[in-house]
């Protein structure tokens, strides 16, 4: 499972950054990637107090249990608020950049 768990995130990774390069303009590239950056190296951390903080006043098992169901139903409730993020092709994304490129110059 862990295997897993590291290979899915890899996948993630990977797909998190070619949305960043392709989506974002650049003019702000460099402002977007420190702001992705932030938010991948505090994110484990912020996940490591939030765990080791409902273990030290339940269990382990429960911390873990909690933090597997929290993280599904934060996955849900970014998929409802953002559908485009399921929809999301690159191909597209990049033939609108050049549209808009072409349309500035």
């Amino acid at each position: 499972m862990l295997a897993l768990a590291g290979a899915a995130d890899s996948v993630s990774a990977v797909c998190r950054s070619i949305i960043n390069q392709t989506v974002t303009p650049d003019h702000m590239r460099g402002r977007m990637s420190s702001v992705f950056s932030l938010v991948v190296t505090s994110g484990p951390r912020l996940g490591d107090i939030e765990a080791g903080t409902v273990a030290a006043a339940t269990t382990a098992r429960f911390s873990v249990a909690s933090g597997g169901l929290l993280c599904l139903a934060g996955t849900a409730a970014v998929c409802l608020a953002f559908p485009a993020l399921a929809r999301y092709d690159r191909e597209e994304a990049v033939r609108s950049q050049e549209a808009l490129a072409a349309q500035a110059a």
